[in-house]
């Protein structure tokens, strides 16, 4: 009989669960990327939800900033994924009434990653409707 070289397939075991360890890694890596990408984009979607809200809800009310933050807000409270938020409502006047309100939402995401803290925002706009 022939004797084998040492070390010739002594290690095939050990250099198989290396590659799935690394395989694993990889896939995990890749769910949580699926993840957080979903994460951010629900969060976009709600604050970009809540500044319609918000502008249209202050169009309705004359172009009320008081009232256009206070909307905005409530749909970005009644949604429980946006940890820190903020909504800001301007006013742009034509003449001498308000023409159009327009409504910024600011929102903090969760992340998987503990060191990163995305950001995301929202913009809506809508037109006062005279005499309302």
């Amino acid at each position: 009989m022939r004797e084998r070289p040492r070390g010739v397939g002594i290690d095939r075991g050990q250099s198989l669960s290396v590659e799935w360890t690394v395989f694993l890694l990889v896939v995990l890596l890749l769910v949580f990327t699926v993840v957080q990408a979903g994460l951010l984009w629900h969060a976009r979607s709600v604050a970009l939800a809540a500044a319609q809200r918000g502008a249209n809800a202050a169009a309705a009310d004359g172009g009320d900033k008081a009232v256009c933050e206070r909307v905005a807000k409530e749909a970005l409270a009644a949604q429980r994924i946006i940890t820190t938020s903020s909504a800001m409502c301007s006013q742009r006047y034509g003449g001498t009434a308000v023409a159009e309100v327009r409504a910024v939402v600011n929102a903090e995401v969760p992340s998987l990653v503990w060191f990163w803290e995305p950001v995301v925002d929202g913009q809506a706009s809508a037109v006062v409707e005279p005499g309302s």
